[in-house]
C-alpha cells in the first residue's frame, strides 16, 4: 500500500491530458494566423517601398543620362509592346525618343528596360494625363507630377508615392494612410 500513492501520483505528472493538448494546439493556431496576416502585410510594403526606390532610380537614370549625353530621355511605364500607357503597365521604358512620338519606335535606344509586373501591385503616373516623363539635357524635367504606387484591397490598403518636381528633384513620401474612397478612386483610373 505504500506503493501505491506514489505510482498514481507520478502517473498523473509524467504526461498531458487530450484536453490540455487540444487547448495547446488551438492556442498555437490562432498565433499561427495572426501572424501570418501581419508577415503578408510586412511582405506587401516591403513590395511597395522595392517598387518606389525602383522607379525612384529610374528616374535619377533618366536625369542622369540626359544631362551626360545633352539630349532629351524619355522615361514611361509601358505594356508588353513598348507603348507608353497610363495604366496595365509591365514595364518601365528609358529611351531616346528621336521622333519625338512621345513613344518607344523600333531603332530607338533604349537605356533600361524594367519589369514592374513582378510584384502585383498598381502603379500609376500622375503628369497632367502624360503618359512620360522627360528630362532635358540640363537634368530638368520638362513635366511635373508623380507615381504611385499602392498595394491593398477594400480593407487594407498601402501607398507611396515618388515625386518629381521640373527643376529635376525627385523626393520620396511617408507611406500614405488614405481611405477607402481614394483606393476605389485609384482602382477605377488605374
Amino acid at each position: 500500500m505504500l506503493f501505491t500513492p506514489v505510482l498514481a501520483q507520478a502517473r498523473h505528472t509524467l504526461g498531458f491530458t487530450l484536453l490540455e493538448c487540444l487547448f495547446t494546439v488551438g492556442i498555437l493556431a490562432l498565433v499561427a494566423s495572426a501572424a501570418r496576416v501581419g508577415v503578408g502585410e510586412v511582405l506587401a510594403h516591403r513590395r511597395v517601398d522595392l517598387q518606389v526606390w525602383q522607379i525612384r532610380r529610374a528616374l535619377e537614370l533618366t536625369r542622369s543620362t540626359a544631362r551626360a549625353q545633352q539630349r532629351v530621355w524619355t522615361l514611361c511605364l509601358a505594356d508588353d509592346r513598348s507603348r507608353c500607357v497610363l495604366e496595365g503597365a509591365t514595364r518601365l521604358l528609358i529611351f531616346l525618343d528621336a521622333d519625338l512620338s512621345r513613344q518607344h519606335n523600333v531603332g530607338e535606344p533604349i537605356v533600361r528596360d524594367l519589369n514592374v509586373d513582378e510584384h502585383r501591385l498598381s502603379i500609376r503616373l500622375f503628369a497632367s494625363r502624360r503618359r512620360y516623363v522627360r528630362f532635358a539635357a540640363t537634368g530638368d524635367a520638362l513635366e511635373s507630377g508623380n507615381f504611385l504606387v499602392f498595394w491593398g484591397d477594400k480593407k487594407n490598403t498601402y501607398q507611396r508615392q515618388v515625386v518629381f518636381y521640373r527643376s529635376g528633384r525627385i523626393r520620396l513620401s511617408a507611406a500614405l494612410d488614405v481611405d477607402n474612397a481614394y483606393f476605389n478612386r485609384c482602382q477605377k483610373t488605374a
